[in-house]
């Protein structure tokens, strides 16, 4: 059995579903390109580089903002991921 850490076991759930659905999209805090892609964890690391800023979203420290957002966008058929610190 493969042993891997959570935050990678995240990474890989991310990736996998954004190269299935081109609707899933990542938005957060600390995300994009200030952490240049690795996010403070290392959830996210190189999702920023493969899917570009478009589907990896750098949002300010403002979490009913990125909710509400991540909310509206799921009503018209996107399927966003919502990284909150």
């Amino acid at each position: 059995m493969r042993t891997v850490s959570i935050a990678n076991a995240i990474n890989e759930a991310l990736r996998e579903e954004m190269l299935r659905d081109e609707n899933v999209y990542f938005i957060g805090e600390d995300i994009g390109l200030y952490h240049q892609g690795r996010g403070p964890q290392g959830t996210n690391t190189d999702l920023l580089a493969e899917f570009g800023e478009e589907r990896v979203i750098e949002t300010p420290i403002e979490e009913s903002a990125i909710v509400g957002c991540a909310t509206g966008t799921a009503l018209c058929g996107l399927r966003p991921v919502v990284g909150i610190m």
